[in-house]
């Protein structure tokens, strides 16, 4: 599909963002990208309401039985979990990311759907497996409270640690060895998501092959160098359209507001850098959809956004064929439930006539191997020769 003729205008709002944005600062990026979670916004000022509702005291305080990060009356019932769940937005470090992970919302274990406030939500969370959630480091037993500042929030709603490096760190250690150990649910995305991109195909056995991996830098003593340089500087981030977290997803759909904007126009500002800055020198970008088609529409409304603010006032059938181009080029959705990261599970997009996206081929040997190279080369990243690791186990780090 050629490039649409709007392009050069849409590299040209790249550069107002910069302008605007003072390219060597990610707040002030993230600002002139419209986030609603820095200091005087939206977003922000939820953060500071939920760390007060947390704070000290036994018995419940009206910050705490009023709290709620959003109360959605579309909804049939209150889910629990988008009131009181902690949102995450961004995991991972966006502005040099290679692979982005566009998904709807975060879920969370409907079991947790049960509590009537938001400290008895986060009590029956601390004693939840899953420790990306779990909030009871922070609990004060002297003032019976949570000593939570926005900052702490904060770098769970926009965490600059890929989602994979984030949930492996906590398990460096022995435990490795102990196979029903290391697929707790708290190695949710171990299992699901990234993994895949770091080992060879080894007849879809993926995450046994990452596990074993790891067990070889574990023995070699090489493990915490590993997962701290080669994990950690992988060059991909999931974003949530919908960052409020909830155990179904009916009606969640119709919620989409500031938050999925900033969403949308996030996603369009790293495309535009990496055609702008990247493309002939390293060519290879990548949107991994979940939700293609509230993906699809969130971009064209962002594209004909008539507010001067973020610059982008397209005409719609220019929006529309820039969203169809970006999607036909760049755009892959997942052919099954399951998340992982394999050829075999993703699928090229194709606009259809009436305004809907339908799914393609799947993605070539080649086109994989290509997504692996430029999500896993980093100036950091650890070359598995020189560690002893075999060609046929190891990451590719661009060195094979």
């Amino acid at each position: 599909m050629r490039p649409p003729r709007i392009l050069p205008e849409f590299l040209a709002w790249a550069d107002e963002i910069d302008d605007a944005g003072r390219i060597s600062d990610q707040n002030h990026l993230e600002a002139a990208l419209g986030s609603p979670w820095l200091p005087g916004r939206s977003g922000y000022r939820k953060i500071e309401e939920f760390c007060a509702a947390m704070g000290a005291g036994e018995k419940p305080c009206a910050a705490e039985e009023g709290f709620a990060w959003v109360r959605p009356e579309r909804l049939i019932r209150l889910v629990q979990s988008l009131a009181y769940a902690i949102p995450q937005h961004v995991h991972g470090r966006w502005v040099n990311a290679r692979l982005m992970h566009c998904l709807f919302n975060p879920s969370i274990d409907s079991s947790l759907d049960l509590a009537q406030n938001v400290r008895g939500f986060h009590e029956r969370n601390n004693r939840h497996p899953d420790r990306t959630l779990n909030f009871s480091a922070f609990y004060n037993a002297k003032t019976q409270g949570y000593d939570l500042t926005p900052d702490d929030v904060l770098n769970h709603v926009m965490c600059p640690e890929n989602i994979l490096y984030r949930e492996l760190k906590n398990i460096i250690g022995p435990d490795i060895t102990d196979q029903e150990s290391f697929t707790r649910t708290e190695r949710y995305y171990l299992r699901n998501y990234d993994s895949a991109l770091l080992v060879n195909d080894v007849d879809g056995q993926y995450y046994e092959a990452f596990r074993k991996l790891l067990l070889r830098h574990y023995r070699a003593g090489t493990l915490g160098d590993y997962v701290h340089q080669t994990v950690k500087n992988l060059r991909t981030c999931n974003v949530e359209l919908y960052p409020f977290r909830s155990s179904w997803v009916s009606g969640v759909e119709d919620l989409q507001n500031v938050y999925s904007d900033f969403s949308a126009r996030l996603v369009l500002y790293r495309l535009a850098r990496y055609l702008r800055d990247e493309q002939e020198s390293e060519p290879g970008f990548w949107l991994v959809m979940r939700s293609r088609g509230a993906w699809y529409r969130q971009i064209q409304s962002v594209l004909t956004n008539p507010e001067p603010r973020y610059g982008l006032r397209f005409d719609p059938q220019d929006a529309r064929e820039l969203a169809d181009w970006i999607f036909t080029t760049y755009a892959y959705e997942h052919s099954s439930r399951s998340a992982i990261m394999t050829p075999q599970n993703l699928r090229s997009l194709t606009p259809k006539a009436n305004g809907s996206l339908q799914k393609g081929e799947r993605m070539s040997a080649d086109e994989y191997t290509r997504l692996k190279r430029a999500s896993c080369r980093g100036e950091t990243m650890l070359c598995p020769r020189k560690m002893g690791i075999p060609a046929t186990d190891a990451v590719l780090c661009g060195c094979f």
